[in-house]
């Protein structure tokens, strides 16, 4: 689909925090039988429900950036299975961010953004709004960048972030989310998406990094939380 803003589609995210848990007991399951010591999810202890803080769920601490429902979904449902995340301090590892640490790019790497500032790409629409195996991962948008939130790192280089760009929203209240790689960005119209597309790239063991079709994410974890009527391959 081209020439058209994300703001007029909707996500097609339609799940919830049981649903949630679900994905990443069976992401947790395949990975446990993988072996792998390359693990993005981790648990620790089990809270007690009652415990759960609300608020990392609704509201970041140091970003004043409302959180979309996909994500905090995965928050209620990460915390109720005893889910282990990073510290803001540990740059060398994979996983996803404490929510009472999460920051903003400027703030996380403000070297980083700097790159960017220094060969800043601006797609135009039809180049940009494209979504899964259409995607062309040389696109982007710095205005959207020096924006970004830094959720997690997916890969141990310095530069393999997952961020989220709150200037880019679906319809239905959805924010993009990219990984970036070196010379490469993948997007996704939302963070349960860009989740589908990390289970699949640690639990098969990839030579590429995404995207996936949603037709070989068909019959794996991923269908657990796949969007409603998707419009994108």
């Amino acid at each position: 689909m081209t020439g058209i803003r994300l703001s007029s589609l909707n996500s097609g995210y339609h799940s919830s925090s049981d649903s949630w848990q679900q994905f990443l007991s069976c992401w947790l399951k395949k990975q446990d039988e993988l072996s792998s010591d390359f693990n993005f999810i981790k648990l620790n202890n089990v809270p007690d429900e009652d415990k759960i803080p609300a608020n990392h769920i609704e509201q970041w601490k140091y970003v004043a950036v409302a959180i979309p429902k996909s994500l905090s979904d995965f928050y209620r449902a990460y915390f109720s299975l005893g889910g282990e995340f990073l510290s803001i301090s540990d740059k060398e590892e994979v996983g996803i961010y404490s929510p009472d640490e999460v920051l903003h790019l400027r703030d996380f790497d403000p070297e980083l953004l700097a790159s960017y500032q220094l060969f800043p790409i601006e797609s135009e629409d039809e180049q940009y709004y494209r979504y899964g195996i259409a995607q062309d991962g040389s696109d982007g948008r710095y205005s959207y960048v020096k924006e970004a939130i830094v959720l997690g790192k997916y890969g141990y280089s310095s530069y393999e972030l997952i961020l989220m760009y709150p200037s880019s929203r679906t319809e239905d209240g959805e924010v993009e989310v990219a990984i970036l790689s070196h010379a490469y960005e993948y997007r996704t119209p939302s963070f349960a998406e860009m989740m589908r597309q990390l289970s699949m790239l640690f639990l098969s063991d990839p030579e590429l990094l995404p995207p996936y079709s949603q037709q070989v994410l068909k019959g794996t974890c991923a269908d657990i939380i796949k969007p409603k009527d998707a419009w994108w391959e």
